[in-house]
């Protein structure tokens, strides 16, 4: 079998995301296994993973991306909305697009697939609000969060 503190470590971690990420936050369907984020961990394990709880929570990201659709252009980006809280917008894919330049010439942060779009310009916790001013003809200030990973 399994180690016998693997649930343990689980909760914990579950509990400090909780803690930590409560507004908005949501998780990609295809994160099932808490075992799965430990092999790249940084901070190797101990007293029952507290340590790669702590780390993996830190790596939380959040950052602001600006592209200007003004002349029409696609953003270039496939998105699905989060299943539990129907809040954020999960990048499933980037295509050739605004969002694609913008990465290009910012690599420091570049929107990847995984990525949660929390605000597209005043919208924020409402999917179908954020759908409507990624309509517009306009300068989008878009809020990314990145899962910890």
């Amino acid at each position: 079998g399994e180690s016998a503190q693997a649930p343990a470590s689980a909760q914990a971690e579950a509990r400090r995301m909780q803690q930590a990420g409560s507004g908005g936050g949501c998780d990609p369907p295809r994160q099932a296994s808490p075992a799965a984020g430990t092999e790249t961990s940084p901070v190797a394990p101990t007293a029952g993973g507290a340590w790669a709880a702590q780390a993996s929570a830190r790596q939380e990201l959040e950052f602001q991306i600006v592209v200007d659709k003004s002349s029409g252009g696609r953003l270039g980006i496939d998105v699905e909305p989060c299943v539990r809280t129907r809040a954020a917008m999960i990048v499933s894919e980037v295509n050739a697009g605004l969002i694609k330049d913008w990465n290009v010439l910012h690599p420091e942060v570049a929107v990847e697939p995984g990525d949660r779009l929390i605000q597209i310009n005043a919208a924020r916790g409402s999917v179908a609000q954020m759908a409507e001013e990624c309509k517009k003809n306009a300068s989008l200030s878009i809020l990314v969060r990145r899962p910890h990973r």
